[in-house]
């Protein structure tokens, strides 16, 4: 058994660590995108399908952690711009297939020194951050499955 945190300190707490980071990265991320109509969330659908080639909309949703009803937006407006293309599914039409369009392509290869250099403000070695990165997906991972203990609040009559 794992000895239990005290959790009295801000600065003691996971989450909050997590979320101020998040911050962090999202605020730096939007200085290097800033006047280019580069988003986070659309960087984010960029290299999932550059990575991982053609998919759904709903395969997309599941790689990159955002409900379809929320990315069916983005992707239009994606598709609009020229960075990725929407299809119907030959075998499926139901379907609608989301790829990476030469123009996409350009896209991310014209942010990859922006993101390195925030990857350089991290102060991190390649095996840290692979280390960092790995011990996060892990978090993520056990959290998205936890199943924590109701809060009890006294009652005030």
């Amino acid at each position: 058994m794992r000895d239990e945190p005290d959790f009295t300190a801000l600065e003691d707490h996971v989450c909050y660590q997590t979320y101020a980071l998040d911050r962090a990265l999202s605020r730096a991320y939007q200085l290097a995108f800033s006047e280019t109509g580069l988003t986070y969330p659309k960087y984010v659908v960029l290299l999932a399908l550059s990575q991982h080639g053609p998919m759904t909309i709903s395969m997309l949703s599941n790689k990159v952690g955002v409900e379809t009803n929320t990315l069916s937006p983005l992707l239009k407006k994606m598709a609009a711009h020229g960075g990725i293309s929407r299809t119907r599914s030959p075998e499926d039409e139901r379907q609608v297939m989301i790829e990476i369009t030469p123009n996409g392509r350009k896209i991310l290869d014209a942010a990859r020194p922006s993101v390195q250099s925030i990857y350089a403000s991290m102060d991190l070695t390649e095996a840290e951050a692979m280390e960092l990165s790995s011990t996060l997906e892990k978090i993520r991972r056990s959290v998205a499955g936890a199943d924590p203990d109701k809060m009890q609040m006294p009652k005030f009559d």
